[in-house]
């Protein structure tokens, strides 16, 4: 942590931007892509430990996390694309 900046270790950009109070765009769908994966990998466990309540919970909010992941990359992406092709006019 260097002057109250929380630093990401894998690319060096920061997580929390010095002007802005949350997280930046990308690293919001990163943190939900992060949190999907690791939900997948708990229904598997439990699947094969033969807990399928359990495994059938974490399937569920696998799924629902990972498609809001997906709509809010596709909406990053189409916004992207507007303020770009506005800038470039």
């Amino acid at each position: 942590m260097k002057n109250g900046v929380r630093r990401s270790v894998n690319v060096g950009v920061p997580l929390y931007d010095e002007n802005s109070p949350g997280l930046l765009p990308l690293q919001e769908e990163s943190i939900m892509l992060k949190w999907a994966l690791i939900f997948a990998v708990i229904a598997v466990v439990a699947g094969l430990c033969g807990f399928t309540g359990i495994a059938a919970g974490a399937a569920g909010i696998a799924k629902f996390l990972f498609v809001l992941f997906l709509i809010l990359c596709v909406v990053f992406l189409v916004i992207g694309f507007v303020i770009t092709k506005k800038i470039v006019d």
